[in-house]
């Protein structure tokens, strides 16, 4: 067994989550800091109405993608439990895997 992935503990079972959840983390602090600087470069040009984009834009780039996941999150849950429902086992892996 290698020695980084050794999970016989729970603190050595933390640690190799932490290593595999790390460049997910990075990568979500880093798509937000690039709004963050954006926002103060703009702030600092002094344009309300420029600011007032800048939010509108932040707000759309987050609520579009999170609104089409909740659409397609409640169309797959609709699907799966009629197969499920109609013992349709085969019919429910496929649903989850598309």
């Amino acid at each position: 067994m290698d020695e980084e992935f050794d999970i016989s503990s729970k603190p050595a079972m933390a640690r190799s989550i932490m290593m595999i959840a790390l460049p997910s983390l990075m990568t979500m602090i880093l798509g937000e800091l690039i709004w963050i600087i954006n926002i103060f470069y703009v702030a600092r040009l002094g344009d309300e109405n420029m600011l007032a984009g800048m939010g509108l834009a932040f707000s759309l780039s987050v609520a579009i993608p999170l609104a089409l996941t909740y659409g397609i999150s409640g169309v797959l849950e609709t699907l799966v439990s009629q197969a499920y429902g109609s013992k349709q086992f085969y019919l429910c892996g496929v649903y989850l895997n598309k």
